[in-house]
This record gives C-alpha cells, structure tokens and sequence, in this order.
C-alpha cells in the first residue's frame, strides 16, 4: 500500500530570478536597500525633480542595476508601485531575491570545490595525500598543497613554523593580506604588488571556465 503523497513546497519565481541576477549581474546585492533607493529615485526623474545627469557615479550605478532588475523580474515595477505596496511587500521581495542569489553562490562554489583539486593537481601526477571533492575538512592550511596557494604573501609557507602557526590559528589571516595562488608562479614582488597579479595559472583557468566564481574565491578562500 502507497503511503500519502509528499507535498513539495512551491518556489516563489522571484527566487528563481534572483539566481538569474547573481551570475549574470551582480553576485553580491543587498536587494532591500537597492529596492528603496531605486524606488525612490526612480519615482523623483519620473515626476521630473532630478535628472540622470544629477546623480553621483555610485548613485547612478546602483541606479542602473536597479532598472536591469526591473527589466529582469515580470511584474517587479507593477509590485513596487502598487498602491498595497508597504515595507513588508519590500522586504519580502529582497529576502526572495537574495535567497535566489545565495543558492547560486551555493551551487558555483561547491562545482568549485570539486573543479579545484583537479586545476592544482601537477599533470601526470596525484596529490598527496588525496583530496576529497565533497570534504573540505582536510583543505585550507591543513593540506600541503591548498595551504601553498592560501598562505598570505608575506609568509614563507615552506617554513614549517608558519605552517603549524596558520593551521593552529596562532596566526589569523585577515581580508587584507592576499593569498598567494593570486600571483604569476606563486611568486609576490613586494616591490611591486602588481607585478603578476591575477595572472597566475589557477585564476587564468578559473576565469576562462567559471567566470561567474571568481568573486566566491575571495570570500571563500579558506574553503579551498
């Protein structure tokens, strides 16, 4: 005898084009406050009491994104101004949105998890020891190899006491020191900070296969 029938709980499409705008226009989005703000300007150039000309670079810019989601999302214009429009229907919006936004983050970063270990593995070699793709317990300092692309520019990662300090915690990385899978053969000239940046191996690869992922190494760096 069948059991009763499982109910799966519909998706609101806004979630749907919140993943849409996280790959295609911006990955990292606080939706309620471009929502007001857009809201507002918009409703200002229409009644004519500002211009386009009259906003700063940053103001136009969010102004812009907020047109290229009203041109996405069906029906988000008519929503917004709607006369039952309140800050409740607002904010519903920004949470459905951004949940949309973080599942693709979600799902970029665990194709990422899994690409990664083939992008650093020497060719014709294996690394040692082997590498899960769906455990990152045994990543970050933790292994030799990821621990060599995360170590911060300004340390040695071949000195033993910097490792056993990274993986400790006795030293803390911050999100203003690189690490140094960014730079042209691993190699930092603290001279000249530039030299290499962004050109190494592993980001020319990740750039040309996942575009849309470059962003999820900088906040998730640790992971990998």
């Amino acid at each position: 005898m069948l059991g009763p029938t499982k109910k799966f709980a519909k998706t609101d499409p806004l979630v749907h084009y919140g993943r849409h705008f996280g790959r295609t226009i911006r990955m990292f989005c606080s939706f309620e406050p471009l929502l007001n703000s857009g809201a507002t300007l918009e409703t200002a150039i229409k009644a004519g009491r500002l211009t386009i000309d009259d906003l700063g670079d940053e103001e136009r810019k969010e102004y812009e994104i907020f047109n290229e989601l009203l041109r996405l999302v069906p029906e988000l214009r008519e929503r917004l101004w709607s006369k039952d429009a309140n800050s409740n229907e607002t904010l519903y919006i920004a949470s459905m949105l951004a949940k949309g936004v973080a599942g693709a983050r979600s799902d970029d970063n665990k194709s990422l998890k899994a690409a990664i270990i083939e992008i650093i593995t020497p060719k014709g070699s294996v690394l040692t020891p082997a590498l899960s793709r769906n455990i990152k317990t045994d990543r970050g300092y933790f292994h030799i190899t990821t621990g060599k692309y995360l170590c911060p520019t300004e340390l040695d990662w071949n000195d033993e006491a910097t490792r056993s300090a990274l993986r400790s915690g006795q030293i803390a990385t911050t999100g203003d020191q690189w690490p140094i899978f960014l730079y042209e053969s691993l190699k930092y000239n603290p001279q000249d900070p530039w030299e290499g940046f962004m050109k190494s191996n592993i980001m020319v690869l990740v750039s040309t296969v996942f575009p849309d992922l470059i962003a999820n190494l900088f906040l998730n760096r640790q992971s990998y």
